[in-house]
């Protein structure tokens, strides 16, 4: 083993998740089997670290962002051989990773199968997160379903979102009741990857790729306006020489880039190994002057509304 590392943001919801628990069950003989089962719920970071510290001993930890916030967690065991010059290593690996909350329901609906009684538990306001709030609609229209993955894909943008980079959907596949996800190639050895959870009370869109990009700022804002989040964060992991190091020079890999419609909430950098850094972006809708938020300056649509939509559209 040569690379492992742990990592993931801060949970919305860390009751649910259970945690790993190992047993050592002996078979004949001095052989033993190493066993695993998730029989308890998680409780925090310092537990998983001690979990991975148990297996490996000379990895190292760490937490980018604000606790009280959106913030990230890595874990990270080195042992690659890497090429130096002049005592520096030669590491050109860089991926990034892009985690949104609080969709726009008109982009959420375009991820629901076509049930239309689903929508009101889809959209309801319920949520232990103030922050994971579902954009509204002022339109008046009526909510459109999809039927098929490659329509959810065509319909929201998904399937143009890495045209500039030659990027390809792969495979797509729209869950039933709700939800999605996809993979995909950019150019002939890098790959892209989304997730999303329309629901109201736990809405979320993940965007993760290995394109070796100089600069992320396009994409950043290409993939914000595609699914228009209330708030996001970025992690972008790189090498010393990976390309968007090269171009940005020392110091920040990301220059928190300006994205229309919202603003940069915190920033934070760490070397966790040998030059390979990693750093967290938090970006916040911007509020407009009459209360509402960008993009979408959108209104409320009461669940007695949707409700009835919701009937009218089972009888047709």
């Amino acid at each position: 083993m040569c690379w492992f590392q742990f990592s993931r943001k801060n949970f919305l919801y860390p009751e649910e998740q259970h945690f790993p628990v190992s047993d050592y069950r002996f078979g004949g003989g001095d052989s033993a089997d190493h066993c695993f089962f998730f029989g308890r719920q998680h409780t925090s970071f310092d537990e998983e670290v001690k979990y991975c510290t148990d297996m490996f001993l000379d990895g190292h930890a760490h937490v980018l962002g604000p606790i009280t916030g959106d913030h990230w967690y890595v874990y990270v065991v080195d042992r690659i051989g890497r090429e130096m010059v002049s005592g520096q290593c030669l590491d050109r690996r860089q991926s990034f990773n892009l985690y949104m909350y609080g969709m726009d329901q008109d982009v959420a609906q375009l991820f629901i199968k076509a049930e239309p009684m689903i929508l009101p538990s889809i959209l309801e306001k319920d949520s232990k997160d103030e922050g994971v709030i579902m954009a509204k609609n002022t339109s008046g229209a009526s909510f459109s379903f999809v039927t098929t993955s490659q329509e959810a894909t065509d319909r929201s943008g998904i399937g143009s979102l890495m045209d500039e980079d030659n990027g390809s959907v792969v495979h797509d596949h729209l869950f039933d009741p709700c939800g999605y996800s996809m993979n995909g190639l950019a150019g002939k050895d890098r790959y892209w990857t989304i997730h999303i959870t329309p629901e109201a009370h736990c809405s979320y869109v993940s965007f993760e790729t290995n394109l070796n990009a100089d600069s992320y700022d396009q994409l950043v804002s290409r993939v914000l306006a595609t699914f228009q989040p209330r708030r996001a964060t970025l992690v972008v992991q790189s090498g010393r020489l990976a390309p968007c190091r090269l171009a940005c020079g020392p110091g920040a890999v990301v220059a928190a880039p300006e994205v229309e419609g919202y603003s940069v909430s915190g920033e934070s950098l760490t070397d966790v190994t040998k030059g390979y850094t990693v750093q967290l972006v938090n970006f916040q809708a911007v509020e407009s002057d009459s209360g509402t938020w960008t993009p979408g300056s959108q209104s409320s649509i009461e669940c007695s509304q949707l409700s009835m939509e919701c009937s009218q559209l089972s009888m047709e």
